[in-house]
C-alpha cells in the first residue's frame, strides 16, 4: 500500500519482521559509523546503531514510499543482540500528522530476541512524505 494519511490511518499494526545482522553486516556497520572500540566486534553485540536502522525497515517494509527520512527516535534498550541473533521487528502506528506540508508518521516499534526485549523506540518519527512530493 503507499504511504497516504487514509492507508496509515486504517492501520494499527503497522507488521512484523523476522531480521538478524549477519558477520558482514555487524563489521560494515561498525566501519560504517567509524565505531572507536573494538567491545562491539570483539564481543559480537549488534551495534545499537544498527537495531534503530530495523525501525526504518519495518516501516519501509509495510508501506511504498517516496523519498522519506526518519527525523527522530526515543530508544529504550533493555539487552543486547549477537550477531547471526534472530530478532522480531513490531510497530504499532501512532500520530499521523502534518507541519509545514511535510507528512509526519509515529511508531512504537519493538526489537525482540530469544531472551526478550531488546528495543523499544518510542516514539520513532519519520516524514513519509515530504512537502515537495506530489500527493497520489
Amino acid at each position: 500500500m503507499a504511504a497516504t494519511p487514509e492507508a496509515l490511518g486504517g492501520v494499527s499494526e503497522i507488521g512484523s519482521l523476522l531480521v538478524s545482522v549477519s558477520e558482514e553486516d555487524a563489521r560494515r556497520q561498525l566501519a560504517d559509523v567509524r565505531e572507536p572500540s573494538d567491545l562491539y566486534a570483539r564481543t559480537r553485540i549488534v551495534h545499537p546503531g544498527h537495531l534503530l536502522r530495523f525501525a526504518d525497515s519495518i516501516l519501509a517494509a509495510n508501506v511504498l514510499l517516496p523519498p522519506w527520512m526518519h527525523v527522530s527516535s526515543r530508544a529504550r534498550f533493555f539487552g543486547t543482540a549477537g550477531w547471526g541473533e534472530q530478532l522480531t521487528v513490531r510497530a504499532i502506528r501512532g500520530e499521523l500528522f502534518e507541519r509545514k506540508g511535510h507528512r509526519f508518521v509515529q511508531l512504537d516499534v519493538l526489537l525482540a530476541g530469544a531472551r526478550g526485549p531488546v528495543l523499544r523506540v518510542n516514539p520513532y518519527t519519520a516524514i513519509y512524505r515530504p512537502a515537495w512530493v506530489p500527493s497520489s
